[in-house]
């Protein structure tokens, strides 16, 4: 995070070495972090690029973290790899057209570009000019052993299941008396993922109650999977969630909660972000919640065996990073995952596409090493 602001000072002379940690944070190659990064590399011999996991569904996610490592594998002009690497959409817009419908072409040319994935006869190819530069180690070969995955699958009440299905159906529910629309897909998922886990959100923020049972469901697994006194984790996606569960967790009897989410921040004066992930680890807190983004990366919550996981994005990065929050090389115990589900829902989609995207990546892995 501190490399745009200290770029200037870090350009200005020569290193040996340039380290950059949690190196996937680079692979949105218009992003501010990424195009420093490749201005810092310049000013250096030698450049190391770390991560657990470097690449979400595509290769080429690796791109512009190669672009830091070794600019000259892969080129700096993302132009010329998109031209010999990618599929290129199957728009013809050479056929006659008005104005409009052009233009509307023209952009779904776009999205389709941006989307493009890799060629599949060149995949070889492009493993061959990164496998020089690449070195993997596994959980296992670290002596470290992954954590175990259980899925905790429960069913909608009835009335929670009619609101899911009109909205599924139809893009639009009502929800105490607000009609809440969702005129993208996009956005559509979103709301039928806040629907699973009770709640929904309209269009003015709102949080509106539908139900309680996942809210149930995760209570009943935190009861049967922890013992007394041990501490736990519960990740979450959206901020309100990350307070509902706490409050939860507090009528529970557990009234040690720390609450982990986009606002907790460190100030210069204040370090509220780092001093509650300490006391975590020390044992000041008998539980913590996190939001998957915010606690799911470069943080350690280790003290913790079970974690549970009332709902999550589709990023495989955002899926991997959050499980490897319970690993440490003198573990003597394998982290447990619940995720937990709703039955015939987005959970399900979610959980089913990161799994495919965890495939596809470590098939690549495989080519490349």
């Amino acid at each position: 995070e501190a490399g745009t602001s200290m770029r200037g000072k870090l350009t200005r002379r020569k290193w040996d070495w340039f380290i950059w940690d949690e190196a996937q944070r680079l692979k949105n190659r218009s992003s501010q972090s990424s195009k420093d990064a490749w201005l810092i590399a310049r000013a250096a011999r030698r450049r190391l690029a770390l991560s657990g996991t470097p690449m979400d569904a595509d290769p080429k996610d690796l791109w512009a973290i190669m672009r830091f490592v070794a600019v000259d594998v892969l080129g700096s002009k993302w132009k010329d790899f998109e031209s010999h690497f990618l599929v290129e959409p199957k728009i013809d817009m050479k056929k006659k057209m008005g104005m409009v419908q052009r233009k509307k072409m023209m952009l779904a040319y776009q999205i389709a570009k941006r989307k493009s994935p890799m060629r599949e006869d060149r995949l070889d190819e492009f493993a061959e000019l990164c496998s020089p530069h690449v070195m993997r180690i596994t959980k296992e070969e670290a002596g470290i052993k992954p954590a175990r995955i259980h899925r905790v699958e429960f069913d909608l009440e009835p009335h929670e299941r009619k609101k899911y299905t009109k909205l599924e159906k139809t893009m639009v529910v009502k929800a105490k008396g607000v009609k809440i629309k969702t005129p993208l897909k996009i956005t559509q998922i979103g709301k039928l993922q806040q629907m699973t886990g009770g709640h929904i959100k309209d269009e003015d923020g709102d949080v509106h109650v539908i139900g309680t049972s996942k809210r149930r469901m995760l209570r009943r697994a935190i009861n049967d999977n922890v013992k007394p006194g041990k501490p736990f984790v519960v990740f979450c996606k959206y901020t309100w969630e990350v307070h509902m569960i706490a409050r939860m967790l507090r009528r529970m009897g557990h009234e040690r909660v720390a609450e982990l989410w986009g606002k907790v921040k460190d100030l210069k004066k204040d370090k509220r972000r780092t001093n509650m992930l300490l006391g975590f680890q020390r044992g000041e807190f008998d539980a913590m919640v996190c939001q998957q983004r915010t606690g799911g990366v470069g943080v350690d919550l280790y003290r913790a065996r079970k974690f549970f996981v009332f709902s999550m994005g589709h990023s495989f990065i955002d899926f991997d990073q959050m499980l490897s929050r319970g690993d440490f090389l003198e573990q003597k115990q394998r982290a447990d995952f619940f995720l937990i589900m709703a039955r015939k829902s987005i959970d399900m989609d979610i959980v089913t596409s990161v799994e495919g995207k965890r495939s596809i990546s470590d098939t690549f892995y495989g080519r490349l090493l």
